[in-house]
This record gives structure tokens, sequence and C-alpha cells, in this order.
């Protein structure tokens, strides 16, 4: 099961993309409350390339796919969100010391934490940025 989708960064763009991804979880039988999550991080990571990577030009493409595993009833989601902006380093590592740090910048970063398990950055990608968000979790036996 897999959703993709190329974007430019603007808000109309980003609106459609969050529609047609909840649209593919809810068809995908998702959980409400894992949909909600992985809008959330999906959003916020998308803002921050718009407006940290892109500086809010709203022609640049960013690119979106997500793959829905299971094995024994325990779900794995990963959406790749690749970009074309400026590289910059992250990983859920970096973002944990700036909470701990108490420190201001980081924060959009820290809140997509918060929605899913973990953040990859692939530091093989040459053309831009690479993220994958992780998100795992099981339907109990009915």
């Amino acid at each position: 099961m897999i959703f993709r989708r190329k974007i430019l960064s603007n808000f109309s763009e980003l609106r459609e993309l969050e529609e047609d991804f909840e649209s593919f979880l809810k068809v995908n039988r998702i959980p409400s409350d894992i949909i909600y999550d992985l809008k959330m991080a999906v959003h916020e990571y998308a803002l921050n390339v718009i407006e940290h990577g892109y500086h809010w030009a709203t022609d640049k493409e960013i690119e979106f796919e997500a793959v829905i595993v299971e094995k024994d009833r325990v779900f794995e989601i990963e959406v790749v969100i690749k970009d074309k902006a400026p590289k910059f380093e992250i990983s859920k590592e970096k973002i944990i010391k700036e909470a701990d740090s108490k420190s201001f910048r980081g924060r959009g970063l820290i809140m997509i934490l918060t929605f899913v398990d973990d953040i990859v950055r692939d530091s093989s990608y040459d053309e831009g940025n690479r993220v994958i968000l992780k998100k795992k979790f099981s339907l109990g036996l009915k």
C-alpha cells in the first residue's frame, strides 16, 4: 500500500495533500488517532520545508511517499519526504537534545516527534533532503 504525491510549496497544495493522504489512510483502515498523528507530523514537517528550506517560495517541489507495512497485526507507516532545499541535519537524538536544552530552536521538530516514533534523515541523498517519518502501531484482536 503506497501513497505518492508531489506538491508545490504553497498552502493550497499542502491542504490538498493532507486531504488525499487522509483518504489514503482511511481507505486502508488506519485508526483515526494514528491518522491525526501522521497528518500533524506531515503538516509540520512540510511547513518547516516551506518556511526554512524554501523561504516561502511557492513554486518549489516537495515529494511525499507513504508506505504501510503489516506483519502479525503490527503496522509500520513510513512517510518519505524529499525536497531540494539546502541540506540540514536532523535526527531524533538531536531533537531531544534541543528539547532538553530548553532551546527555542526546533520547536516544530519537537512537535513532530510527539506524533511519530522516529525521524531519520537519509544522509546519502544528494539532491536536497530526504527524511523518513516512522510510526508503528498494532491493532488489538477482535
